[in-house]
């Protein structure tokens, strides 16, 4: 059965009040729950919002809600998945390469060694993701 997108929006506005507010960081509209009782056409919908509003961390948790559910994708959910870690991915890299280039200008010796750990805990959540992605292929 497939909605409009008006009619997916009234039926968010129609959940119960648990659902909206339910999240692990306790904003949102519960992209991040990890309890939900939602579908897989509700989390692709959810992760398709997500991607409207540039918001590709909670786009990547509901395309996992949708692995956790389904675990052959159609193409269009393939899509999904790999711009969800294409964007997640892209945003750690840029911040470890101007990281980089931030450490090299310090002069302080304990700056940069906070700076370089800081780096440090980026490329390792990189790393994560990575191997993430390639233990669900």
């Amino acid at each position: 059965m497939s909605y409009s997108i008006e009619e997916r929006i009234q039926n968010m506005h129609n959940q119960p009040k648990s659902l909206i507010t339910n999240t692990n960081d306790g904003i949102g509209l519960g992209l991040n729950s990890k309890k939900s009782t939602f579908t897989v056409e509700d989390h692709i919908y959810r992760a398709r919002l997500a991607e409207k509003a540039l918001r590709y961390e909670d786009m990547l948790a509901q395309m996992r809600n949708v692995l956790d559910l389904k675990k052959k994708l159609t193409a269009d959910e393939r899509n999904l998945l790999v711009v969800a870690y294409k964007n997640a991915v892209t945003t750690r890299r840029t911040a470890i390469r101007h990281l980089s280039v931030y450490c090299k200008k310090l002069d302080d010796v304990k700056l940069t060694q906070i700076c370089e750990q800081y780096r440090e805990e980026i490329a390792n959540e990189l790393w994560n993701l990575c191997q993430e992605l390639l233990s669900n292929t």
